[in-house]
C-alpha cells in the first residue's frame, strides 16, 4: 500500500495545480506529469478547516509582493528534497489561500525520521516552516472554500481506490483459505466480499460523475469513504484469522496488510472525522 499511498499523494498534487490553472502551477505541472518532480498533499488542515473540525495552523503574513509562511504540517509524505508541496494558509487578513512551494524553499524543517508499523517507504514525517517567504503567483487560489469542494470528489475516490485495493487482495486471500477448520468463516469472508462489491460501485459512480452535471454529494463522498475504510480494516482482519500461525510472522504479506489496514482509520480523513461530517450532514 506504500505505492498506492504515495501515488495518490502524488496524483492529488497533479490536480490541486490542474484545478488552479494558473501560470505557476501550469509551469510545474509537466514535471509532475512525467515523475521528475514527487507532489506533496499537506492539506488536512485545509479539509479540516472546510468541515469545520478543525483551523489552518500555517499563516500567511504579507511581504512586499508575497507571504512569509509559518506552523506545521503534521504529517506529510513524498518528503523528497526536489518534491513541490500544497497546503493551505490564512493570512493576517483573515483571508484563506491555496499555496505551492518547493520543499527545499528556504526555512522548511523536515522532522526528524520515525518508525511507523507499515508505510514506511512513503517519506512521510512531520514539517515545520518559519518565515518561508513565496512570491503571489504561488497562491493557486483564494478562493479557498469552492477549491477543496472542487478537488474533493477526485480525493475521495482514490483513497476509495486504494482501501478497495488493499481489501481485494486480503479477501482474495483469506477465500483461498477457507479449507477445514477456516470454513466457519465462509459467511463472514462472502459477506465482506459482498460490501466490497458495494462500494466499487459507489466509487465507480463517483468517479464517473467528476466534472459532471450532477457530482457526488458530499454525503455521499463521505459514506463511499468511510465504507472503504470500513471494508478494508475488516478485509485485512480476516485475512489474519484464516492465515494461521504463518501470518503473524512480521515478514509475511498478511502481516504486513494487517498493519497497513491499521493506517486507514487515521489517515486524513480519519475515521472520527468522517463520522462527525457525515452526521453534521444530516443537521
Amino acid at each position: 500500500m506504500s505505492s498506492a499511498f504515495t501515488t495518490w499523494a502524488h496524483r492529488m498534487t497533479i490536480e490541486y495545480l490542474t484545478v488552479a490553472a494558473t501560470r505557476y502551477s501550469e509551469s510545474m505541472l509537466a514535471q509532475l506529469r512525467s515523475g521528475q518532480t514527487p507532489g506533496i498533499t499537506g492539506m488536512a488542515s485545509s479539509f479540516r478547516d472546510l468541515a469545520g473540525c478543525g483551523t489552518l495552523e500555517i499563516t500567511a503574513t504579507e511581504d512586499g509582493d508575497g507571504y512569509l509562511l509559518n506552523g506545521p504540517i503534521r504529517w506529510a509524505s513524498n518528503l523528497y528534497a526536489d518534491a513541490l508541496l500544497v497546503t493551505g494558509a490564512r493570512t493576517d487578513k483573515g483571508d484563506k489561500i491555496i499555496v505551492a512551494l518547493p520543499l527545499a524553499a528556504g526555512g522548511i524543517k523536515v522532522g526528524k525520521s520515525f518508525s511507523l508499523l507499515a508505510l514506511g517507504s512513503t517519506a512521510s514525517l512531520f514539517l515545520s516552516l518559519t518565515n518561508v517567504r513565496i512570491g503571489t503567483e504561488q497562491v493557486l487560489t483564494r478562493d479557498f472554500d469552492a477549491f477543496l469542494t472542487s478537488v474533493r470528489p477526485t480525493f475521495m475516490v482514490l483513497q476509495t481506490a486504494m482501501c478497495l485495493g488493499l481489501a481485494r487482495t486480503c479477501l482474495a486471500n483469506a477465500r483461498a483459505s477457507l479449507v477445514g477448520v477456516n470454513s466457519v468463516f465462509t459467511t463472514e469472508v462472502e459477506s465482506m466480499v459482498g460490501k466490497m462489491a458495494l462500494v466499487n460501485v459507489a466509487m465507480m459512480k463517483a468517479a464517473h460523475s467528476v466534472g459532471g452535471l450532477v457530482p457526488a454529494t458530499r454525503a455521499e463522498l463521505l459514506a463511499m469513504r468511510l465504507a472503504a475504510a470500513e471494508v478494508a480494516t475488516g478485509a485485512a482482519t480476516l485475512e489474519a484469522k484464516t492465515a494461521g500461525g504463518k501470518g503473524y510472522a512480521s515478514s509475511s504479506g498478511t502481516s504486513r496488510r494487517y498493519r497497513e489496514a491499521a493506517f486507514i482509520p487515521v489517515q486524513s480523513p480519519s475515521e472520527s472525522q468522517l463520522r462527525w461530517e457525515l452526521a453534521s450532514c444530516g443537521q
